[in-house]
């Protein structure tokens, strides 16, 4: 808008923040930010100081400057999932031990990843399923299968181990900071075209050439963000890459250890089975003799007793 305030030149703002796991959040609900100064303080979480506020503001307020807040404000951006921290906040929360947010989010949009796979989850209300406290766990949630006399194998490998939130909320902000050069150019554009218009009032046109001289200086800005961004989800990546191929180093052993198990128990079934029948079972060659010669034995014996006793009923009947 040539009509705008054009003395502005466009700037880089350095800020602190704290992102959350994830954006497009509810506005109408601030979230709630607990801290542990140390463990030496103890375990017990305290409230942010009385001085310290929470303010929503949203990406487009311009009023407002949502990357910009006062020293003694968080600014909280529900679009982006973002704690924008002032100074004073900054040096309060810069060396705690530990930091709770409890914010809220109305709805997922597919792709996202499921809070009950890196958080506990707690239903507030039976009549509204939809109504679920998300709580990070304090334990792992394994599977455990028994798979030998007091040995157990854990079977399952938990999201959290193998992808984090951070490698996609990396990836958004690349996509956005991509997105924002690709609209400067577009606006580069456009003044470019407006000015090849030769019944362009003089007064305009200096507008226009004074407009396209900040746009230039905002193209280079957001290309230097879109690069640090880039070099960012790099190194994210690179991290995320090793936290996968970990995830799998540990689920291959775990799977090596049940294979050398059964591998194991099959050769342990087998010695038993031969143990079983050295044991209970019968030598069938010895078996067939000593049937043979009990067989002769009995048959002599029927033989030699029918010639001993050689009166028969009729003998007596006489």
């Amino acid at each position: 808008d040539i009509d705008g305030d054009l003395n502005a030149a466009p700037r880089l703002v350095e800020y602190r923040r704290i992102q959350l796991s994830y954006d497009s959040l509810a506005g109408d609900a601030s979230p709630n930010i607990t801290y542990i100064k140390s463990i030496e303080d103890g375990d017990a979480p305290e409230d942010l100081p009385s001085h310290i506020s929470i303010k929503t503001v949203s990406i487009t307020d311009t009023d407002n400057s949502p990357y910009e807040p006062e020293a003694d404000v968080i600014h909280y951006i529900p679009e982006t999932g973002e704690l924008i921290l002032g100074t004073n906040a900054y040096e309060e929360l810069k060396n705690a031990n530990q930091i709770d947010i409890t914010y809220t989010k109305d709805s997922f949009k597919e792709g996202e990843l499921k809070p009950e796979h890196y958080f506990d989850c707690e239903l507030t209300d039976p009549d509204k399923p939809e109504k679920i406290i998300y709580t990070r766990p304090e334990n792992k949630q394994e599977i455990q299968y028994e798979i030998n006399y007091n040995q157990k194998l854990t079977v399952n490998t938990e999201a959290a181990e193998a992808i984090t939130h951070k490698i996609g909320r990396d990836i958004d902000e690349i996509l956005n900071a991509v997105n924002d050069v690709i609209a400067t150019e577009e606006k580069i554009a456009q003044v470019k075209e407006r000015l090849k218009d030769s019944n362009l009032p003089e007064a305009d046109r200096k507008k226009y050439e004074k407009l396209l001289g900040q746009l230039d200086t905002e193209l280079e800005l957001k290309k230097e963000v879109m690069q640090e961004a880039f070099e960012k989800g790099n190194t994210t990546s690179s991290v995320g890459q090793d936290q996968v191929n970990a995830a799998l180093a540990d689920l291959g052993s775990r799977y090596v250890r049940l294979q050398l198990t059964e591998s194991r128990l099959a050769s342990q079934k087998v010695d038993l089975k031969e143990l079983l029948s050295n044991n209970e079972g019968a030598d069938m060659v010895e078996t067939i003799i000593k049937f043979g010669s009990a067989e002769v034995v009995y048959n002599a014996s029927l033989n030699a007793a029918s010639r001993v006793v050689k009166n028969t009923l009729l003998d007596f009947l006489r």
